[in-house]
């Protein structure tokens, strides 16, 4: 199972604190892009309830625990986002 501590090593160790901020924004739209976003919301509006940071950081916590039916394409879209961006694909390239 995969636990916070393990998630918060990985992120910090591979992207640093900087990158940090836009890996949780691009969960955030990983996300959205999973319908995900009305799990999150405590009611019905049709505009976004959070920010996008916050939202990420929301998914953030709830992964470790996260239904296998929301998760997998939460983090299907949140890899062809990685995968999108140049230093991501030059880093992890090799993998």
């Amino acid at each position: 199972m995969i636990t916070q501590e393990l998630i918060n090593n990985h992120v910090n160790e591979l992207f640093g604190q900087n990158m940090h901020v836009k890996r949780v924004q691009s969960l955030s739209n990983a996300g959205e892009e999973a319908d995900l976003e009305k799990t999150i919301k405590a009611n019905t509006s049709k505009t976004r309830s959070y920010s996008l940071f916050r939202q990420g950081c929301i998914y953030y916590q709830l992964l470790p625990n996260m239904r296998e039916e929301w998760a997998a394409p939460l983090m299907n879209n949140f890899y062809r986002y990685l995968k999108s961006h140049r230093i991501y694909r030059r880093v992890f390239g090799i993998l």
